[in-house]
């Protein structure tokens, strides 16, 4: 799958698959990196939105974007919202708001996701060779 944004490939591991659990610690899905468009928290669930046989979908399951984001440390995948993380290779444009940023994914067109100011040094950092930036 051809890359939409560069990353520093020396900050970031390829890890092939990620498991996501529950929130006891059961396996419930494993995806490929490259298959995870964003993930969004939905009160005590996480929505996990990837790419299955050329279809975008969904699924639930009840833990905290906050455990799981611990699993994804040294992945293209990076936290831009308390609600959001993201995969930065989906990224096809950014358009700056007040309140941060606003990402269109080509995957998912009818999708925004926002970066909030609390996160943007860091999505900054990923993307400091585009105009993001």
């Amino acid at each position: 799958m051809k890359k939409e944004n560069s990353i520093n490939p020396s900050t970031i591991k390829h890890i092939e698959d990620i498991a996501f659990r529950d929130e006891s610690g059961v396996v419930k899905l494993v995806l490929k990196t490259e298959n995870i468009i964003f993930i969004q928290s939905a009160d005590n669930y996480i929505e996990i939105n990837y790419i299955e046989n050329n279809n975008v979908s969904k699924f639930l399951i009840r833990n905290s974007i906050k455990k799981i984001e611990i699993n994804l440390n040294n992945t293209p995948i990076i936290r831009c919202h308390r609600s959001y993380l993201i995969n930065t290779n989906k990224i096809e444009t950014a358009k700056k708001t007040s309140s941060g940023f606003n990402l269109f994914l080509k995957q998912a067109p009818n999708t925004i996701i926002p970066v909030s100011k609390t996160y943007i040094s860091e999505f900054q950092k990923i993307f400091k060779k585009t105009s993001i930036s």
